[in-house]
């Protein structure tokens, strides 16, 4: 990521005229953010004080926004769901606003939820490791180590604009632990983790710009002062410090930066070697859907999708999805006539659970790793190339078949027996390109008939991009909710099945420069530390 920006610091201190007589500990902070078409983004806390004994009150809460470009009008604050209205912009924070409690502050001993919601615009901004791309990157307001005790129970979920799927979102260097489509099919990640609230915690996202409609910043500004201490598990001084590094020479450095996090995470996710078939002949045919999605090399929660389509037309598995996070009310390992990997994701699975805790992690994972050398042995003594070209033509062919059909009676028949190709691959668009006909064709779901199992409730009448897009939309959202961070799990699974090798270089490194800086695209960040 290259971004450059140190805005003013996203510091949460609890303000005193003697701080040195306060003490709290936090047990809980949930902190939601949600990124709107307009590229605002609104914030809502919710974080458990507990004042401890013999400390002064809480009486007084600051807490700091991304940039000055925060609306002050939209700031809302409650103590245990008690409207406070007495929020004034902070004399201790440079960007942030300071909460009065008066007659609702958290007095020695005593345990009180504080919440505040706010918007604060103009956060989105271009990727530039990925064209077409903006991106944002937040952390979650912290608090002064020196009266802060304990750690927290900390979740952070970040909402994706209206309109991005899961095989378009990204985050950036943090992997996410759940992810989710809301009720009204918005995109969900989600961070949770038990932490010391005394440092940031920054994560970031990327998404299509073209959810945007506002203005999309090429560069964010870069300030001269911050904070120091900013990055997680860094401390504080309390005092303010220039970062003098030449803007050129931080962004020539943060260039070779993103370079090599980019080809690292790529590596991360190359879990088939690419040297198999390199001196095989011929087409290796009867390959299955999903196999062939892994010689591909495709996404793995497209693996899961194609595999768990599969087992619910089979009526080896049943999906729930009606309360918003996938369940699965009942599986049959033991059917007759299952694939290795369907039976080993079937025992994975734990009926009754939702989203992530749905399956097991480590069967799943060894599935794909089963999975993945199955399709490496397959393959020996074939051309890898001129087999992914034979199958990349029954793709082509499947459509040909539709736009063949299109107008035709029992249309729906012939969509059902190719959907598994046609879900294969993410270019909709551009097959309807090449297949004009289809553009006007409506497909009625209810018809599709035959073997066809509806996995979701699709409607009346839609466009076959409609169809197509919805159940894929959806059917990849399932699958990553039950994986989780979709790039960490792949790690896991390169780890076994392509290994990246291990350097033999050795040396040591120093270096000095910036007290902070954050090198990122789309920085929503500060570098903080200290209070008062």
């Amino acid at each position: 990521m290259v971004k450059l920006l140190l805005p003013a610091a996203l510091l949460a201190f609890v303000s005193a005229p003697r701080a040195a007589d306060y003490s709290f500990e936090i047990p809980r902070l949930e902190c939601n953010a949600s990124i709107e078409a307009d590229g605002t983004l609104l914030i809502h806390y919710e974080i458990e004080f507990a004042c401890r004994l013999g400390a002064h009150e809480i009486d007084v809460v600051d807490i700091g926004f991304p940039t000055s470009s925060y609306e002050q009008g939209s700031v809302a604050a409650e103590v245990d769901g008690h409207p406070v209205t007495d929020i004034r912009r902070s004399t201790v924070i440079p960007v942030g606003v300071e909460v009065h409690l008066g007659n609702r502050s958290i007095g020695p001993g005593e345990t009180g939820v504080f919440a505040l919601s706010g918007a604060n615009p103009g956060l989105v901004y271009a990727d530039p490791s990925q064209p077409g791309y903006a991106s944002l990157e937040f952390t979650p307001t912290w608090f002064d180590a020196s009266l802060l005790e304990g750690e927290t129970r900390m979740t952070l979920r970040i909402q994706f604009p209206p309109g991005a799927d899961s095989a378009s979102t990204r985050y950036h260097d943090i992997p996410f632990t759940g992810a989710w489509r809301t009720g009204e099919g918005r995109i969900v990640y989600e961070w949770q983790t038990v932490r010391r609230m005394s440092s940031a915690y920054m994560v970031g996202v990327s998404f299509p710009a073209s959810l945007i409609s506002g203005p999309i910043a090429k560069r964010a500004p870069i300030q001269s002062t911050a904070w120091a201490g900013a990055s997680d598990g860094g401390g504080g001084t309390g005092e303010w410090m220039p970062c003098c590094c030449p803007a050129g020479i931080l962004s020539f450095f943060a260039g070779i930066i993103v370079l090599a996090v980019v080809q690292s995470r790529n590596r991360r996710l190359q879990y088939i070697k690419p040297s198999i078939g390199v001196e095989g002949v011929g087409i290796k045919r009867g390959l299955t859907v999903p196999q062939v999605c892994v010689l591909l090399g495709q996404k793995l929660d497209r693996v899961l999708m194609l595999i768990i389509y599969g087992l619910v037309q089979k009526g080896a598995a049943v999906l729930d999805t009606s309360s918003g996070r996938p369940v699965f009310t009942s599986v049959q390992p033991g059917m007759e006539g299952l694939l290795d990997y369907e039976t080993a994701i079937l025992k994975a699975v734990r009926v009754g659970k939702a989203g992530r805790e749905a399956l097991d992690f480590a069967q799943v994972r060894d599935a794909f790793v089963a999975l993945v050398r199955d399709v490496e042995n397959r393959m020996k003594g074939f051309s890898v190339k001129e087999t992914r070209e034979y199958y990349r033509s029954i793709m082509t062919e499947a459509w040909k078949q539709v736009g063949a059909s299109a107008g035709a009676d029992g249309i729906e028949a012939v969509v059902a027996e190719q959907l598994p190709w046609l879900l294969l691959e993410d270019r909709v668009e551009k097959r309807l390109d090449e297949f004009p006909e289809l553009r006007g064709l409506v497909l009625y779901p209810s018809r599709l008939g035959g073997s066809y199992r509806p996995v979701f409730s699709t409607g009346q009448g839609m466009s076959i991009q409609q169809f197509c897009s919805d159940v894929a939309s959806r059917l990849e959202s399932t699958a990553s909710s039950f994986l989780g961070n979709v790039d960490g799990f792949t790690s896991t699974v390169t780890a076994v099945t392509n290994p990246i090798p291990v350097s033999s270089h050795s040396g040591t490194h120093t270096g000095g420069g910036c007290a902070c800086a954050c090198a990122c695209a789309g920085c929503a960040c500060a570098c903080a530390g200290g209070g008062r």
